[in-house]
């Protein structure tokens, strides 16, 4: 008995130092985090404008912020496949937050972003959520303010607890939305865009929105192609491919 205690212990004691191993301290701008490892933010990054990537990240790589913040780059974070991406922390003055770029695969990329503000991307095209390809990426607690736009843009957004508001464009724009706890104020496009149709002809785009306020969006806080379902949302304007959806209050 007292072996298979030891035998058991041992095993324990190896994962822990096996997680340990992967871990990778991040101090500098234009650092990797390698496929499946975990890279730790141990410093703010104040990062070169013309460096492309603050912090690249592999397959099933994670990256933790650890309290800091990233400035600076043209991308604060870029995965190469599924990643997550983990506060608190602060983006800042960067072309994207957190992207997902160039990747065309048959399988879905999976990113995950959590427990972090993105905010003042300087550019005219810049975004604290960028997606391509149809990825998906799954949001919990996020501020996104005063970028270009705030999640962009061909992708499946499920969100939770996002807060997006005075951003110079839309606040969303993605194929597939499905969003709960959320507040869409104050931005210079549209709050929330479903592009799914004019990507996907042939698919239903599908938009699911529960428990949420959206205001003094320009000039509409919800425009689809499908009707979207809306459970408990406070809105100003719809927009649907004749007309509105009779769904927010000045339809």
């Amino acid at each position: 008995m007292k072996n298979g205690l030891l035998v058991v212990l041992s095993a324990v004691i190896g994962c822990l130092l096996a997680d340990q191993a992967f871990a990778l301290d991040i101090t500098a701008c234009g650092q990797t985090v390698p496929r499946k490892q975990i890279g730790i933010l141990q410093a703010d990054l104040s990062c070169d404008p013309n460096l492309a990537v603050a912090i690249n990240v592999q397959g099933q790589g994670k990256v933790m912020l650890n309290g800091h913040a990233i400035s600076g780059a043209k991308a604060a974070i870029a995965c190469n496949g599924t990643c997550k991406v983990s506060g608190p922390g602060e983006i800042s003055g960067t072309g994207f937050g957190v992207a997902q770029l160039g990747l065309r695969q048959k399988h879905r990329a999976r990113v995950t972003v959590e427990n972090l503000s993105i905010h003042d991307g300087p550019y005219d095209f810049s975004a604290g959520v960028q997606m391509d390809f149809g990825q998906v990426f799954v949001l919990r607690n996020l501020t996104l303010e005063r970028n270009a736009v705030g999640i962009c843009c061909d992708g499946h957004v499920e969100g939770n607890g996002l807060t997006i508001s005075d951003n110079r464009d839309e606040g969303v724009e993605a194929s597939f939305i499905d969003l709960n706890n959320f507040s869409v104020t104050g931005n210079g496009g549209i709050g929330i865009k479903n592009i799914g149709r004019s990507i996907y002809p042939k698919r239903h785009s599908v938009t699911l929105l529960r428990n949420g306020t959206m205001s003094n969006n320009q000039p509409i806080d919800i425009s689809t192609f499908d009707r979207p379902i809306v459970r408990n949302v406070a809105c100003e304007h719809s927009q649907s491919p004749s007309g509105t959806w009779g769904i927010c209050s000045g339809d």
